[in-house]
């Protein structure tokens, strides 16, 4: 990636975090590349992504500019580290809210050359079949005061 709001998954190595208030339809996944630049996507519900090519949405109409979160990448002698601060506000909740419907959430890694070679994928979901956006394969998470 040379810029923020590019489609990272088809430049390169990229890691993404696909996140959402559990009592709302709307989720975000947002990716960044080991070179900090990020994509930063509002998805209204689950089944916008399948609709795409049927309703002619396209990607740039999900893309989100202003910052929803902030991020630190960094080289380690295994690969690179990531560290993220994502607001609460950043999916339209409240921390409240969020203390009791909980979030759902994928943290998955796209690492892809364009020397043809296949992409590794690798999540904390246990995905069924290989596509990020199963919701139904997603991880609870919990927050405590």
């Amino acid at each position: 990636m040379t810029a923020d709001n590019q489609e990272a998954y088809l430049l390169g190595d990229v890691f993404e975090i696909f996140i959402k208030d559990a009592a709302r339809e709307n989720y975000l996944e947002l990716h960044i590349a080991p070179n900090g630049h990020r994509l930063q996507l509002h998805f209204p519900d689950g089944k916008t992504i399948f609709q795409m090519k049927e309703q002619g949405t396209k990607l740039k109409d999900l893309m989100v500019s202003e910052s929803l979160f902030d991020s630190t990448v960094r080289a380690v002698p295994t690969g690179w580290e990531i560290f993220v601060r994502l607001p609460v506000t950043s999916f339209g909740s409240k921390i409240d809210d969020l203390k009791s419907s909980g979030l759902r959430a994928s943290f998955s890694r796209y690492d892809y050359d364009d020397k043809g070679s296949a992409p590794v994928l690798s999540s904390t979901s246990a995905h069924e079949v290989l596509n990020f956006h199963r919701q139904e394969d997603w991880r609870t998470l919990t927050l405590e005061a």
